[in-house]
């Protein structure tokens, strides 16, 4: 799934909630409908995707980084 925006293009601000989508099946599109915003995490052509864990990990460490 492709975000209206980038992780590094994000502004977040406190309070905030991260719903994360599989894989395979992104997010459920009544959850999704409800998101103010849908991001993505740019790649490169090495990695083609990222484990849902590693990819909360990213954008967990942005938002701290940006909001604390």
């Amino acid at each position: 799934m492709h975000g209206d925006t980038t992780l590094f293009d994000a502004e977040f601000q406190a309070p905030l909630a991260l719903v994360m989508g599989s894989e395979f099946n992104g997010m459920n599109k009544a959850i999704e409908q409800k998101c103010h915003h849908i991001i993505s995490i740019p790649g490169t052509s090495a990695v083609e995707s990222l484990n849902v864990s590693v990819a909360a990990a990213v954008v967990m460490a942005q938002v701290y980084d940006r909001v604390s």
